[in-house]
């Protein structure tokens, strides 16, 4: 049975979550096609500006508002997940540093893009941990249950599912079974959203949209809430990640006071991307691409 008014899609033992605010996400992702390269946090910014908004940004401009980093004279080609092919088509000139461990975005960039490029109207606020399961869990909530809420995470890719995750390993899982899901194909700092949900009575994963297509299906794919919290704590590395949550500005103090109800902090952390508080302009290692 399909519930369109809802979104949901229910049968005798599985329930799944995309609500609209979702859908809207999705739609920015497809439209985007794939990030370009080392520009997976602009991506993003793009796609929460334009749910959030109905304003069409570029990639580059948000790379621009958000004082991105690019790989002097282009990144590596083993930062791309298997199956990807490099995207170079910048069409503004975006700022450089010749140390590839140090390109990409870092989450004052993200927050400071999404301001700018929304003209105030999207509040990005920062929320460093600690994570847990439930944490993951609770944020997975705030995002399907609350509308014009979207939420993107700055994880480590190690930590989660392979994005090919097999259905039999899912259902299994959801069942209470161990995890049998393969470790991930690619190993880098990265950016992904939570676009919902699909629980059984025991258990749920998150549908995860990312910046490439290769990726799971068509750039969507399944995660286990405590492989997500783990990718967000990237324990034993000199990095650290955390989420950002958007919403209309009008709700900022609602979501720092559900911060602060799920025992959460508020606050930036350190991915390995340096940033000087400008847009555009050249300023303390795991980058985010």
């Amino acid at each position: 049975m399909i519930d369109y008014e809802r979104g949901h899609v229910l049968n005798d033992a599985y329930s799944l979550r995309i609500p609209a605010t979702a859908r809207r996400v999705l739609a920015s992702q497809i439209r985007e096609r794939q990030q370009k390269d080392e520009l997976c946090g602009p991506f993003w910014v793009a796609a929460i500006v334009a749910a959030l908004t109905g304003r069409q940004v570029s990639q580059d401009e948000a790379a621009i508002a958000a004082g991105t980093l690019l790989t002097a004279g282009g990144g590596l080609l083993s930062d791309l997940p298997p199956g990807a092919a490099s995207r170079t088509d910048y069409e503004q000139a975006i700022r450089t540093t010749p140390d590839s461990s140090l390109a990409g975005t870092s989450p004052r960039g993200i927050v400071r893009a999404v301001s700018a490029l929304s003209a105030g109207q999207v509040t990005a606020i920062p929320v460093c941990g600690p994570w847990t399961e439930e944490g993951v869990g609770r944020l997975a909530d705030l995002v399907l249950d609350q509308p014009d809420t979207v939420a993107i995470l700055n994880v480590a890719t190690r930590y989660l599912w392979n994005s090919h995750a097999s259905l039999p390993d899912i259902a299994g899982y959801l069942d209470g079974a161990r995890p049998a899901c393969a470790p991930s194909e690619w190993q880098v700092g990265h950016y992904v959203a939570i676009v919902g949900s699909l629980a059984s009575d025991y258990r749920r994963v998150l549908l995860c949209a990312d910046t490439y297509p290769s990726l799971g299906a068509g750039g969507v794919h399944w995660q286990a809430p405590d492989g997500l919290a783990a990718a967000l704590r990237r324990p034993a590395e000199p990095t650290s990640g955390g989420v950002i949550v958007a919403v209309p500005a009008a709700r900022e103090t609602e979501v720092r006071a559900w911060a602060a109800d799920v025992a959460l902090e508020v606050g930036y952390w350190d991915n390995g991307v340096p940033d000087d508080g400008q847009p555009g302009q050249p300023a303390a290692a795991e980058s985010s691409r």
